[in-house]
């Protein structure tokens, strides 16, 4: 295959692996003698439609100079003449097809290029970067016009002027002002980011809210004033620009714009000749453009109540980020606090006015009623009468001071206890005899 076949393979590997179907495809060429029957197995085996494409590209640049246009043909046969045309412009642009007509700076890598590519000339605002070798090459932040939307643009240039001043002197005017280029482009001048943004824009279907897209390039004041500048050498290079008539000051534009995308929808004033006012453009919904656009005002207005109801949910999640918090340090607070009586003194509180029968140098206690026995090696049985409830507690004592090493036995169990005792008893007469104790 020759190189700028394999180049035009590669320029356009994304889109073919997303689109190309493989399947039929494979057939066509092995019909036709590009793949062998290893070949088409070899693709086959690949387990999804994306890896048999990538399969498929990869072989095709290794079987011959005829590789190439049998790939183009079964791509025709199977209805993606989109891709052949990709294809085919991508070699074209290999051969010296693609043209820069112009290539203007207006500043941070931004410029006012003149490009014919396949037979169609548009001029683009478009942000370059620079590649490994230098050299500036485009990237997707930016839009590209057809001469009549800049010639529209070009018309513009005073009116857009007129609306930068408006937002920079009046504070409580219309916040956006918005001119219509046709096909959905149009150039907003918004008070809130000071900025003249050229930008396709989208109708919702089955709603009157119209939304911009990603395809477009904001300018700052001082690089729109550099754009301007630009127009005189644009029309240099493009003299096919005096040819053009806007699409507002044809006498069939009315007809034209229902044949439109369902995506669009605007309707101008038709009918005017070439010596008539240029008329503002109206939606569909009847705002007006551009010094009289409410429907960016309704726009504005939901962009602000956007910004409203986020910051009343930012305000309420550190409401309850805060609240959560403060339950987290309750909790944990009241479990230390837990711990740390649990491994204390002993069940009971000591208050004044509680009886105490026992000598035995504790004060007084919640128990309504309270004795205690001692037991060889620091070990005490208290009977304890608490919230009408009889406890019997074995417990070790160091001293005076009970510890948490003991049991606690409700009235019930040790009853148990007492049935048992003659059993318990026996056990440990024949624990005690048993060898080695």
């Amino acid at each position: 295959m020759q190189k700028e076949h394999k180049d035009s393979l590669q320029r356009n590997y994304v889109k073919l692996v997303r689109e190309t179907p493989v399947d039929v495809v494979i057939d066509h060429l092995y019909q036709s003698g590009i793949l062998t029957d290893e070949l088409k197995e070899d693709i086959l085996q690949q387990t999804n439609s994306y890896s048999k494409t990538r399969q498929l590209i990869s072989i095709l640049q290794r079987r011959g100079s005829e590789a190439f246009d049998c790939f183009c043909t079964a791509l025709a046969m199977e209805g993606k003449s989109n891709l052949v045309n990709l294809l085919k412009c991508s070699v074209t642009d290999a051969d010296g097809g693609s043209k820069n007509r112009c290539m203007l700076s207006i500043g941070g890598d931004i410029f006012v290029v003149a490009n014919e590519w396949c037979d169609k000339l548009m001029i683009h605002i478009r942000k370059y970067e620079k590649n490994s070798a230098n050299t500036y090459i485009p990237t997707k932040k930016g839009i590209a016009l057809n001469l009549s939307q800049w010639v529209l643009l070009e018309m513009y240039v005073n009116d857009i002027d007129s609306a930068i001043g408006k937002m920079i002197d009046d504070v409580d005017g219309n916040p956006e002002m918005t001119f219509h280029l046709s096909n959905g482009v149009y150039v907003s001048v918004n008070r809130i980011y000071p900025t003249v943004d050229v930008r396709q824009r989208w109708k919702i279907p089955d709603s009157s809210q119209i939304v911009p897209t990603k395809k477009g390039i904001s300018l700052t004041y001082d690089k729109w004033e550099a754009l301007k500048e630009t127009f005189t050498e644009v029309r240099q290079v493009v003299p096919e620009l005096e040819d053009i008539t806007p699409c507002i000051l044809g006498e069939n534009h009315q007809e034209q714009e229902k044949h439109n995308m369902i995506s669009r929808t605007v309707s101008c004033e038709s009918e005017l000749d070439d010596t008539a006012e240029v008329r503002p453009i109206t939606f569909s919904m009847g705002s007006i453009i551009p010094s009289q656009s409410s429907v960016v005002s309704n726009i504005s207005s939901l962009y602000e109540k956007y910004t409203m109801h986020l910051n009343i949910i930012k305000w309420t999640g550190a409401v309850i980020l805060l609240t959560l918090m403060s339950t987290s340090l309750a909790l944990t607070s009241a479990m230390t606090k837990k711990k740390s009586d649990h491994t204390n003194y002993t069940d009971c509180i000591k208050i004044k006015g509680a009886v105490d029968d026992q000598n035995s140098g504790i004060n007084n206690t919640l128990c309504g009623y309270f004795k205690q026995f001692p037991l060889p090696e620091q070990l005490k049985v208290t009977i304890c009468s608490y919230q009408k409830q009889v406890w019997i507690t074995i417990r070790h004592f160091r001293g005076i001071i009970p510890t948490t090493s003991g049991v606690v036995l409700n009235k019930r169990q040790w009853r148990y206890v007492q049935r048992l005792r003659s059993t318990i008893n026996k056990a440990i007469e024949s624990a005690s005899n048993t060898k080695g104790v």
